[in-house]
Parts: C-alpha cells; sequence; structure tokens
C-alpha cells in the first residue's frame, strides 16, 4: 500500500501546535518506519517548505520524505505524485478539505489524520504485546501458553479495531455505505 501523508497537516492536528518541532518530526518517522515495517506499506511524507526551489526527497528504509520546496506546496506535491499510483493500492491521509475532494475526484481514498494516527498507535501497542508474551514466555520456564485463551484474548483486543475508525463524510442512511466510504473501507482494512 502507498500512504502518500500531508505532513504538517497531521503533525499541527496531533501536537495542537502551529509550529513543529524538529524532535516531534523525528518521533513521528520512527513510529512511522515501524508501521511500515510491520505492515509492508511505503509511505510518502510531504513537507511544505525546504532548502532547494524544487521538491526535494530522501529516503528512510520505507519511507519517502519528500520537501516541496520554495515554489511548489505539499499539496501541489502531492496532488502530481499520488496520480502515478493504482487507485485500489493508494490513500491520501490528510485533513485538508480541498486536497482531499482534489484526490477523491481522481479517484484516490482519504483518511483523516487522526484516524491515522489511531491505526499507528493500535499497531504499535500489538507489537509490544507480542514483545512482551515473548518475554514473559522465555523468561518464565513454567509459563504455558493455552491457545483457547490465547486466541479469546486476541479476538477480545482486535474487536472495535475498526469500528473506531470513522469515515469522513457520514451517509445520511447509516446502514447503507456510499461507493466512497466502500472504498475508503477496503483501503483502512489494509491498513
Amino acid at each position: 500500500m502507498n500512504i502518500f501523508i500531508d505532513a504538517y497537516n497531521l503533525l499541527k492536528q496531533l501536537h495542537a501546535v502551529k509550529l513543529v518541532s524538529a524532535h516531534q518530526k523525528n518521533t513521528f518517522i520512527d513510529e512511522l518506519k515501524q508501521f511500515a515495517r510491520n505492515k509492508g506499506h511505503h509511505i510518502y511524507l510531504v513537507y511544505d517548505g525546504g532548502e532547494s526551489f524544487r521538491p526535494e526527497s530522501d529516503h528512510i528504509g520505507p519511507i519517502t520524505i519528500i520537501h516541496s520546496g520554495h515554489r511548489l506546496s505539499a499539496d501541489e506535491v502531492i496532488k502530481q505524485k499520488i496520480l502515478n499510483f493504482a487507485h485500489e493500492h493508494t490513500i491520501l491521509v490528510s485533513d485538508d478539505r480541498q486536497l482531499c475532494d482534489y484526490v477523491a475526484m481522481s479517484g484516490f481514498a482519504a483518511l483523516g489524520t487522526a484516524n491515522f494516527y489511531k491505526l499507528i498507535k493500535a499497531d504499535i501497542q500489538k507489537e509490544q504485546r507480542a514483545f512482551i508474551e515473548k518475554s514473559i514466555a522465555h523468561k518464565n520456564p513454567y509459563y504455558s501458553s493455552n491457545p483457547e485463551l490465547d486466541e479469546l484474548m486476541h479476538e477480545a483486543g482486535s474487536v472495535g479495531y475498526y469500528k473506531d475508525i470513522e469515515l469522513c463524510e457520514e451517509s445520511h442512511h447509516p446502514q447503507r455505505l456510499s461507493k466512497k466510504e466502500k472504498k475508503l473501507k477496503k483501503l483502512v482494512k489494509k491498513l
């Protein structure tokens, strides 16, 4: 899956700040690297500005960090680059209504920043639980795993995982989803 992230949009919403610190950026990149590796995604993190007039990019594992440069905005870079990818394997993460509308008109799905961050945090917590369970099993020679209990706990932990993800636009009929909502829901399940 290819995930385009309107980086400053997400970080400013996440931290409720006007200026994002280098520490906040680096922490978020570390979380994204872990998420992308766990899920096999490629993430395009697009920032406004940079040192150059034209867009510049760096690669950190499965993440491509793009700075739009002085001439273009991050939104314009996303609009140009996202068109090179398949609709069914690409999603935009942003709360920018104009950008979301543009990619929707081009056939792509968009997910809100808060919902995307919930997915990242849920994945990190799942990995941490698995690590703790493995370390307990290795440290305690009398630890025995009950497969039925493990399966029950796994199911209980996954209940509500996608339930918390709200679609951007609510349907007029709660039991029926629009084509746009169905498409988004299908892509969110891949995340």
